[in-house]
């Protein structure tokens, strides 16, 4: 998505998504990272818009049999890659990935790319208490390994 040099002097920024359908990837998945890119650097967001050019950002793709992420409390469960779920220890917005799958995902996607300094970005779709204007409803921070 933005590569602003080798990753020996920038930090890269791995957005990786859950829930989302194969005919969702190149549409609702690309607007919503591009829509959270666009915030992290082009909102006014101090001090992220004078360090944007020491991030590289990538995407990753991953296709779930079906769209959102579970939500317990609601009784709302769907089959998706990388097991996500709301409600995580009561928590309602506080988003869980199988982290071991998700490395698994970015690792095999960004082969031959070696990232020096790597934090992912998980988000899932949302199905059930979204914001309507559709942009990621929760995100979740890592350090990849």
């Amino acid at each position: 998505m933005i590569n602003n040099g080798a990753s020996s002097n920038r930090v890269d920024m791995i957005f990786i998504g859950d829930g989302y359908q194969a005919f969702e990837i190149e549409t609702t998945y690309d607007g919503h990272v591009s829509a959270t890119v666009d915030s992290f650097f082009n909102s006014g967001l101090n001090p992220l818009p004078r360090y944007q050019n020491f991030f590289n950002v990538h995407r990753v793709n991953v296709i779930s049999n079906e769209s959102g992420a579970d939500d317990p409390a609601n009784s709302f469960v769907v089959d998706t890659a990388l097991d996500a779920t709301y409600n995580t220890g009561g928590t309602d917005r506080c988003l869980y990935f199988d982290t071991g799958k998700a490395n698994i995902a970015v690792n095999t996607a960004l082969a031959g790319t070696a990232p020096i300094r790597r934090y992912c970005i998980s988000a899932a779709m949302c199905r059930t208490r979204c914001w309507s204007w559709g942009t990621i409803r929760s995100i979740r921070l890592w350090p990849m390994p």
